[in-house]
């Protein structure tokens, strides 16, 4: 007969893994049945996912002048520890080159990977336990616009969008099935990749015909699309992020600063948020940074506390390809396969920072 006391001890012992780093989590699962059953549940896994900080993945470049000894390498780190590499161990990063990150979510990584065959492949990535997952191909002759990857709060799962005309598919991660639904009211002539979740929908800038440019937003619940008008309809405008709980765009004259508009959720109008002076604008999350000079220097900007900082590359033979945001779970833990090859990448790792 189980007592007040067990059901303390229980919660007691819950909230203590709840706090634990992925890594000390799967040694523990090896302890009894009892740790391994109630770390591999889903509502354990959805309880430490949301516990978990925010930390941002960087992808580098090394070697990048030489495309026959160059190589990608990626490293994780907390937002106070972007302008350092102390205590970061570089790992090998497992896709090709050419490969273009779709989204980030609760740990998953979701990737295009591009290669030299006629048809890409689509994964979902964990780089924290090094454990990937094939999406099911989806064969169509038809041009795709852009993928897009979130999460559905209604039904607890994980979806990708392809959007293409005349087709539009989503993909469900637990039933592992492509369905068809129906396409954006308004054909794209274009979709800046850059995109970004607020309040459960995908938003992407998306240009028309005429030059005409607007917001597409997709909610993942409904899997409906529709559109936002942009601040400034004359203006280059880049990408979508969200800042002080708004979404916010991107936007470029032609005098070398940019603009950054937020939109009030209430009023569902925009206003100036911040303007900076950068050269070329690399891309953005819940930080903004920006490349500028030669050779080549990356400011970040957080807009929370419009602190500013350098963020400097890994090696002197290396540039910063990309940056999103990843946290460390435990999301897809025994979901596809496992990449741990911990030893021979070290090695490797180890041979490419003493050159």
């Amino acid at each position: 007969m189980q007592t007040s006391y067990d059901h303390l001890y229980e919660d007691l012992i819950g909230e203590i893994l709840s706090r634990l780093p992925p890594k000390s989590l799967l040694r523990f699962r090896s302890v009894s049945k009892a740790l391994y059953a109630r770390i591999s549940s889903p509502g354990f896994i959805r309880s430490h996912t949301l516990r978990s900080p925010k930390k941002f993945m960087i992808t580098h470049r090394i070697n990048f002048k030489d495309e026959a000894d160059s190589k990608t390498m990626y490293t994780i780190h907390s937002e106070r520890k972007l302008s350092s590499y102390a205590g970061i161990t570089p790992v090998t990063y497992p896709y090709n080159t050419s490969s273009l990150i779709v989204g980030s979510c609760n740990g998953i990584i979701c990737v295009n990977d591009r290669s030299l065959q006629r048809d890409d492949a689509i994964y979902l990535w964990n780089p924290t336990i090094k454990r990937k997952y094939k999406v099911r191909h989806l064969p169509s002759c038809r041009p795709c616009f852009t993928h897009g990857f979130g999460f559905d709060p209604d039904i607890q799962d994980y979806k990708i969008v392809r959007i293409a005309i005349p087709h539009t598919f989503v993909y469900t991660l637990k039933t592992a099935t492509w369905r068809k639904i129906a396409p954006p009211t308004t054909r794209p002539c274009y979709v800046n990749q850059s995109k970004c979740i607020f309040n459960g929908a995908l938003h992407w800038v998306v240009g028309g015909f005429r030059g005409y440019e607007y917001i597409l937003r997709f909610d993942l619940s409904s899997e409906v699309f529709s559109t936002i008008e942009l601040p400034e309809p004359s203006w280059k405008n880049k990408e979508v992020t969200i800042i002080k709980g708004c979404i916010a765009v991107l936007s470029t004259k032609d005098d070398g600063r940019w603009w950054i508009w937020a939109r009030n959720n209430d009023t569902a109008s925009w206003s100036l948020a911040f303007n900076l002076n950068a050269t070329e604008h690399l891309t953005f999350g819940d930080l903004l940074y920006f490349s500028y000079g030669y050779p080549e220097k990356i400011m970040i900007f957080d807009p929370e506390t419009e602190a500013r900082s350098r963020l400097v590359h890994l090696t002197d033979s290396s540039r910063i390809a990309h940056m999103t945001t990843c946290i460390e779970s435990i999301e897809l833990l025994d979901i596809g396969t496992s990449r741990d090859d911990e030893e021979e990448e070290e090695e490797e790792e180890s041979e490419i920072m003493q050159k």
